[in-house]
């Protein structure tokens, strides 16, 4: 009994894997193990829904270029199952993508820094009229 209070509180979390596990250490020769066939089912089920729930998660993070966010999602899954194995394909891409990412922000950082102060002062790029005489009336474009 205490196995299937520690898988309802599983489920209740929507920890559908480790309720699963909870309920698997049930001998379905017991009383109550011929009970939760159905509930295996259902968790089974709800496990799949989560699944597909987080990798839409990390494609709209990644998406956004947000790849150790979409990483974060995609660890959720659970790696026993087909949505698992396109999640450990996807860890593998975004942290790659992440990787490439973060040096191409060195990169950018780095010429920044290394830009002489003078190509940093931006003295406009509009021509201004002055007029050089006081009484001339076609005013000098500089």
């Amino acid at each position: 009994e205490k196995l299937l209070q520690q898988a309802f509180g599983q489920a209740r979390e929507q920890n559908f894997t480790a309720a699963i596990s909870y309920l698997q250490e049930i001998s379905p020769d017991t009383q109550i193990g011929a009970k939760i066939q159905a509930k295996l089912t259902e968790y089974r089920q709800k496990q799949k829904i989560r699944a597909s729930f987080l990798l839409q998660q990390a494609y709209d993070q990644a998406e956004m270029g947000e790849f150790l966010a979409a990483i974060h999602f995609l660890e959720q899954i659970p790696l026993d199952t087909k949505i698992g194995q396109i999640a450990k394909q996807k860890i593998a891409e975004y942290t790659e993508k992440e990787q490439i990412k973060r040096k191409v922000e060195q990169e950018q950082q780095l010429t920044r820094t290394q830009q002489p102060q003078s190509a940093k002062i931006h003295p406009g790029n509009q021509l201004q009229e002055i007029n050089l005489k006081p009484n001339s009336s076609a005013p000098v474009i500089f």
